[in-house]
């Protein structure tokens, strides 16, 4: 990267060191990576980086759940359907889910159950109230209302 100073100055007539393009600037903490792919239509790429977990943080600072990337079935149901999928990832605020929700889910809240398979054949559970984001348009996003306390908890055991 080549960084060049605003003056039109000889280097010989400069005053400033080296370095002082990078005055204040004391510390690197934290890389914020965006990911997109090329094409929205491939859903699992656009927050699988390596198969365990990311950390989203947006351009306006605020507060980002650390995501879980893998497929977990959710069954949403409310009074009078139940739809059923997977996930693509699950944060403790949301999900983003592989299919569309159907229009009956978009303008109450509803349950999900999520059930995790795990390797020795058994299941866990975990019941979460949602409602779907960007009413009055269809979505993969959910948004969780309430969630367990232990909820971090739970998803890294499941995600591992």
């Amino acid at each position: 990267m080549i960084f060049k100073p605003k003056s039109k100055q000889t280097p010989a007539k400069q005053s400033r060191s080296k370095d002082s393009d990078f005055q204040g600037i004391t510390d690197l903490s934290q890389t914020e990576v965006s990911l997109r792919p090329d094409s929205h239509g491939s859903l699992e790429e656009e927050y699988t980086a390596t198969g365990h977990r990311l950390e989203i943080v947006d351009s306006m600072g605020r507060r980002q759940h650390v995501r879980f990337s893998g497929h977990v079935t959710v069954v949403i149901s409310n009074e009078r359907s139940t739809f059923r999928t997977s996930t693509v990832n699950v944060s403790s605020g949301g999900a983003f889910l592989r299919d569309l929700i159907p229009h009956e889910f978009l303008a109450k809240p509803f349950d999900c159950l999520f059930i995790a398979e795990k390797s020795d054949n058994s299941r866990e559970f975990l019941m979460v109230r949602g409602k779907a984001l960007e009413f009055p348009l269809r979505s993969h996003r959910v948004q969780f209302l309430s969630a367990p306390q232990h909820m971090q908890e739970t998803l890294h055991s499941i995600f591992g």
